[in-house]
């Protein structure tokens, strides 16, 4: 029997709408985040690659990771090789673009995140990235990585990625003006001051406000004794100290003496270049820098550049030395960096990202990263290694590394003290004012992500006390 037009057009309608229910409800739960754990599996190794690994990191620029890429693809072929995504520069660029792109509904972009230190508790409490536990347990990988990186990866007692680099601030001098090592941050401020009429300040350090300010200036506060800035359990701010005064007037003082105005603007990547012209003697800056000078003074030889003779210059006439203590004799003091290798959970290639993480962290690649671009090496086994020899391993041997607070919300946090930094070193607060406003915000940042708030504190509103 045949229905009637009416029933059959209502029936139509019903299984339409139904049709539609389901369609929009796949794409509701197509971007709802899956709280089930991803978690690598090491059987994974013995898979055939499939397809491309986007490798992201931060502007490469060592040109480390590049060399890595292209020794994985003639190992592996082009075919299924890795393919090298560069991002920011700074560490405060990375940790936005990586929010935008790691998200769990985002597009993927990334199989491999080359992530700092200090970002990685927010994204493991975000469940954005795979649980690497398992790798590293089998045949005690993680035994073979240096102890104080490992802290880094572990969150929760699970570990969340591959320790790659480790970094810690050192000290560029040039042996060609007659200078000696400093044996003290005042030594140095002094040694850099003005000679000649018309000469500029000789210092650069990271003095722009972003991240690499916040570091320095931990580097100068805890030589000067400052206690660690916020609690081990994450819930207190401490950064109003006598020693932290000290430090920031330190800092404050050599703007325009060992440190010329125009600093404040300057992150690493002006500062290397201003060293590498010799318009600067001394520079704060990371290892990498030691094994770039070489690098760009060949390249400007080899391609007839205008600036070559005086890339070369520098390029013959460095040192690296440990930081300077606060008073001769005291402790070198650096503040870890470095970058561990990360599986995003929305990555498209996991199983491809594993076998180039195994890749990027053997022996031969942390070997030829120390090697020949002056990284620190990782691995126990390449540390220990007597053929291993650069400029920068001696002096991070002699530092005293101290930690950057491993809280989720920690680029809050550093937002608030490179901003009030800043504004005490262009002299619109005086310095205990500075600390004391850093410190109320920083504690505000921290009750918030107590509560779960981890975004929304804005550093100059709270500083200006609004």
């Amino acid at each position: 029997m045949t229905s009637p037009p009416r029933q059959r057009r209502t029936a139509l309608l019903a299984v339409g709408a139904v049709g539609l229910l389901i369609a929009v409800l796949g794409i509701v739960f197509a971007f709802i985040p899956d709280d089930r754990p991803g978690v690598v599996e090491p059987a994974w190794l013995n898979d055939p690659l499939d397809g491309k690994v986007r490798y992201c990191t931060g502007e490469d620029l060592s040109r480390s990771q590049e060399a890595s890429v292209r020794d994985f693809n003639e190992r592996f072929g082009q075919e299924n090789g890795a393919v090298l995504v560069e991002l920011s520069a700074t560490a405060n660029g990375q940790f936005a673009e990586y929010k935008r792109i790691l998200r769990a509904d985002a597009e993927s972009q990334c199989d491999i995140v080359y992530l700092d230190v200090i970002h990685m508790p927010y994204f493991a409490t975000k469940n954005l990235l795979y649980d690497m536990t398992p790798y590293l347990q089998q045949n005690n990988r993680i035994g073979e990585f240096d102890d104080t990186l490992v802290k880094t990866i572990r969150y929760e007692d699970k570990f969340w990625g591959v320790p790659k680099q480790l970094d810690a601030g050192v000290l560029f001098y040039r042996t060609d003006k007659g200078l000696r090592p400093p044996r003290s941050w005042p030594d140095l401020f002094e040694q850099a001051r003005p000679r000649n009429q018309g000469e500029k300040p000789r210092l650069r350090f990271q003095a722009a406000g972003y991240e690499g300010l916040t570091v320095v200036f931990l580097e100068l506060a805890y030589s000067a004794g400052a206690r660690p800035i916020i609690s081990s359990d994450g819930k207190r701010a401490d950064i109003y100290q006598e020693p932290a005064v000290r430090a920031l007037a330190a800092m404050r003082n050599a703007i325009g003496r060992a440190l010329p105005k125009e600093a404040i603007n300057q992150a690493d990547k002006g500062s290397l270049s201003i060293f590498e012209h010799g318009g600067a003697l001394f520079m704060r800056s990371w290892p990498f820098a030691a094994a770039r000078i070489h690098r760009d003074a060949d390249i400007a030889e080899r391609n007839r550049k205008r600036d070559a003779v005086v890339r070369r210059q520098a390029a013959d006439n460095f040192k690296v030395v440990p930081l300077p203590p606060w008073t001769p004799g005291g402790d070198h003091v650096g503040i870890l960096g470095g970058h561990d290798l990360v599986i995003p959970r929305n990555a498209r290639n996991p199983r491809g990202a594993l076998r180039l993480i195994d890749f990027l962290t053997s022996f031969s690649q942390v070997r030829q990263d120390a090697r020949e671009y002056a990284q620190v090496p990782v691995l126990k086994s390449v540390a220990s290694d007597p053929d291993v020899k650069n400029e920068t391993i001696p002096a991070i041997r002699r530092t005293r590394i101290e930690e950057r607070p491993l809280i989720a919300n920690y680029d809050v946090v550093s937002q608030i003290i490179s901003s009030g930094l800043s504004e005490a070193l262009q002299k619109k607060k005086q310095i205990r004012t500075a600390l004391i406003d850093i410190n109320r915000c920083v504690q505000e940042a921290l009750q918030s992500s107590e509560a779960g708030i981890d975004e929304g504190l804005d550093a100059k509103a709270c500083l200006d006390g609004q």
